[in-house]
């Protein structure tokens, strides 16, 4: 079944454009051009919620980056490694892959995009530049994400798109106080590829490009996230090219086509000039977890966790969940999910041909899927110990839970409209409205006064809601940092840059791997070559082993 770009207009709509009645437009159509304020005085209120909606997003991640400064925040462990792994994109030592995964040793992330955004910043101030580098590229995607649900949802987009990601760091403060760890990364890059699939499923091609790049971000950063963003890429090539081939123009789909290919050049380099590429091993671990993982059960069970009052995402805090807490939602509440998912999708498609309600339906339903299997080859051992640092893992549930409520929120909605339209049109009370001038009549325009405030006030409540959940710098690495500045100095003071192998006593082992790691990227941003142990090294690149 085929749909134009907008929605197909509906008997009245049409006899309100014949009679030329002001303000009246085809229903449902793509065309989310905001409304003049009522009187014709003063801001639009669709305008001034897109500033709110992006203001209050940029405040969250900015407010989390200042606050860690002052704190005296300097990268250690992971951000160490993501920060000398950016500093070595403009040398010979960078590598092609992503992160190290817990999957199997010597196996990485699908690829390198994070550090390639990350490593301008980097070199223009290596003391805070994978943060701040990092919360710029974070709010970069928000924005895409807001502006690109505007293009489907208009207003409501705007709305529902800046909620979730301000209820994510909410839920997650980690998401705005560690933006450059590749979870959280990777969690604002594929909300912006959720926002773009929707616009572009929707009939808007232009958004294709930001699907492409937003997707292969989010893919390249996490494996969590990988699956789903391919399952976008691959359907919105599908849907561009159909869209091309009807309009028969095909800038958009030749642009976005290149802009994704270019993010993969350089995992697909690794695969073919390689014996063993990253991308067949990781495939191979994945292949030979068999038994090992956590089931088909266990995805479903994932399902209901993300979505079941109360959903995970309704909890406090992330950081109070473990995997093994899904083992206690039931496995029939993932399917029945499922199952509602495609009802939507063909009452969207057959009964109300709403293309963008279809699309979000289809979103959801892919996404829902890509979580089952997600969470079913999570290694069982993950799900028996209950550790307490995989909480991240559950990070796409958000995204996935709020898709689906967001679904069937929309199409009851849709449904309602509908049929009080073809109430009205019968009974004539909409005809007699447009001959006198008035579509949609007093009430409407009674509402239109109260949304666009109600919204704005939302949006900056959402804002505020989401900083107060912000901590500072984390307390358990100061005495890190304050190592790390000290050892630094002395051995710069002493030494001339040159190869230098580096031997840390610590009283733990989590202190020692943060003063080691951090310690190795401060001295590689002063001109030295740091070799570590291998156990360490191993994150980075073998030009850090320690020989």
């Amino acid at each position: 079944m085929s749909f134009p770009a907008g929605e197909p207009p509906t008997p009245v709509a049409s006899a309100a454009a014949v009679s030329g009645a002001p303000g009246a437009a085809a229903a449902g159509a793509s065309d989310h051009s905001e409304q003049p304020a009522v009187g014709g005085a003063g801001p639009r209120p669709g305008l001034v919620l897109r500033i709110v909606a992006h203001l209050a997003v940029w405040f969250a991640f900015a407010d989390a980056a200042v606050r860690a400064v002052l704190g005296g925040w300097r990268p250690v462990s992971d951000a160490a490694v993501i920060a000398i792994r950016s500093w070595d994109v403009l040398t010979a030592h960078g590598l092609l892959v992503g992160e190290a995964t817990r999957l199997a040793h010597g196996v990485y992330d699908l690829g390198p995009a994070e550090f390639w955004l990350l490593a301008l910043p980097v070199r223009i101030d290596p003391a805070h530049g994978v943060l701040w580098g990092a919360a710029l590229w974070c709010v970069v995607a928000g924005s895409l994400a807001i502006e690109a649900a505007r293009a489907a949802g208009g207003r409501i987009g705007v709305l529902v798109t800046s909620g979730m990601i301000l209820g994510m760091v909410a839920w997650s403060p980690k998401a705005a106080m560690l933006p450059y760890w590749n979870p959280w990364f990777g969690m604002m890059f594929f909300l912006a590829a959720l926002a773009a699939g929707w616009a572009m499923l929707s009939g808007h091609s232009a958004w294709w490009p930001v699907l492409a790049v937003t997707g292969s971000v989010a893919a390249q950063a996490h494996l969590m996230y990988a699956l789903a963003a391919a399952c976008l890429l691959l359907i919105g090539f599908v849907a561009v090219v159909v869209d091309s081939r009807r309009s028969g123009r095909y800038r958009w789909a030749v642009a976005g086509t290149l802009a994704g290919l270019a993010c993969w050049l350089a995992p697909l380099i690794q695969q073919f000039t390689v014996h063993s590429g990253n991308i067949s091993r990781l495939f191979g671990v994945l292949r030979a977890g068999g038994t090992a993982s956590a089931g088909l059960g266990f995805g479903l069970r994932a399902l209901a966790a993300g979505s079941q009052p109360p959903a995970y995402w309704w909890m406090p805090s992330i950081e109070a969940l473990h995997l093994s807490d899904i083992q206690h939602r039931p496995v029939w509440f993932g399917v029945a999910q499922l199952v509602a998912l495609a009802v939507l999708l063909l009452v969207a498609v057959l009964v109300l041909r709403s293309r963008r309600a279809a699309a979000l339906a289809g979103l959801s339903l892919v996404t829902a899927l890509s979580v089952v299997e997600t969470f079913s080859g999570i290694p069982a051992w993950n799900i028996v110990r209950p550790v307490t640092d995989l909480s991240y893992l559950l990070a796409p549930l958000f995204p996935m839970g709020a898709l689906f409520w967001l679904s069937v929120l929309y199409l009851v909605a849709l449904v309602v409209a509908r049929a009080r339209g073809w109430a009205s049109a019968r009974s004539g009370q909409r005809r007699a409205a447009i001959s006198a001038g008035k579509p949609g009549g007093v009430t409407r325009s009674r509402l239109l006064r109260l949304t666009g405030p109600i919204s704005v006030v939302l949006a900056a409540s959402l804002g505020v809601w989401a900083a107060a959940h912000i901590g500072g710098a984390l307390a358990n690495q100061r005495p890190a940092r304050r190592a790390i500045v000290s050892a630094a100095g002395a051995i710069t003071r002493r030494l001339p840059a040159q190869r230098v192998a580096l031997t840390v006593v610590a009283p733990g082992k989590m202190y020692g791997r943060q003063v080691t790691l951090g310690l190795a990227y401060l001295l590689r941003s002063e001109g030295f070559a740091p070799e570590i142990t291998p156990t360490l090294a191993f994150q980075i690149a073998p030009a850090y082993y320690y020989r």
